[in-house]
């Protein structure tokens, strides 16, 4: 009778142990199970965005990368070829910029040597031009002194007037016409201080003193006319800026001198004078050659 109630109370205590042992096993599986489940929920985002994502950007990143280094590489390729013809081309005119310097230089030589001819052609000239200036300031001096005679002879020759006139009208147009060649020197001048604007306006008043000399030498009228006609000519070629000027203007030069220094001197008969006022009469000096 006492052994019976020992097993029964023995029996429940085990089948009480029982469930409390798989009570905590159920609980330790169930918790095992939510650490599982809370270790793959957070754990796999957290694996993902650790692990792998900075593998896939990293790797996103390296392709971009290496697409822009290619990118840059074909850039620089063109560049660099463009570099290489812009140099190229710079070389080239680098070259024709020496060449033309070189020119330049030459052309530069070439036109000092002829501003020093020029010039020394011009200070001749001058002198030259003051040598004709002084030659018509003596035949306007000695025309005064003529005219001055030929009064004094007007008085004491009666029925000469038209002779000493037409003298007086002989010097008077040998006069225009030294007046004449001392401007064709002046247009000669100004076209080598390089103004043809003033040379043309000294061919007009050239051509002035052919009419001067033309009204007072009608023997020589055709002559004079042929002469204002070729300067009407000479003042269109410098106009022009013909290189016949330059021809053209000495053979002018020479065809007005040979008017005023004719061959044969005219003659002239006048009675005698008295000692005290016998006229003076001296040839008109001929002015230097340009």
């Amino acid at each position: 009778m006492t052994e019976t109630p020992a097993s029964s109370g023995s029996a429940f205590w085990r089948a009480v142990g029982a469930f409390f042992k798989f009570m905590l096993r159920l609980i330790f599986v169930i918790v095992l199970g939510l650490l599982i489940g809370a270790g793959l929920y957070f754990g796999v985002p957290w694996v993902y965005r650790t692990f792998v994502r900075p593998v896939q950007e990293n790797t996103a990143r390296i392709t971009a990368l290496e697409q822009r280094v290619t990118q840059e590489q074909a850039r620089a390729k063109t560049d660099l070829q463009n570099f290489e013809e812009r140099l190229t081309t710079l070389e080239t005119a680098l070259q024709d910029a020496r060449e033309e310097t070189a020119n330049r230089d030459e052309a530069l030589a070439s036109q000092t040597a002829a501003l020093d001819e020029a010039t020394t052609r011009v200070t001749t000239l001058e002198a030259d031009l003051l040598d004709v200036e002084a030659d018509v300031k003596a035949q306007g001096e000695l025309l005064v002194d003529l005219k001055a005679e030929l009064e004094l002879l007007q008085e004491l020759v009666e029925g000469k007037d038209v002779t000493v006139n037409q003298q007086v009208g002989v010097l008077e147009g040998r006069v225009a016409l030294l007046q004449t060649a001392q401007d064709l020197l002046r247009v000669r001048l100004l076209l080598l201080e390089e103004d043809p604007r003033a040379a043309a306006e000294a061919t007009t008043l050239a051509i002035a003193h052919l009419e001067q000399a033309r009204t007072l030498l009608p023997d020589s009228e055709p002559v004079i006319a042929a002469l204002q006609s070729r300067l009407q000519e000479l003042r269109a070629l410098i106009d022009e800026r013909s290189f016949r000027v330059g021809l053209e203007l000495e053979a002018l030069w020479a065809e007005v001198m040979e008017l005023v220094l004719p061959a044969a001197a005219v003659e002239v008969t006048l009675p005698e004078l008295p000692p005290e006022v016998t006229p003076g009469l001296s040839p008109v000096p001929t002015p230097p050659a340009p």
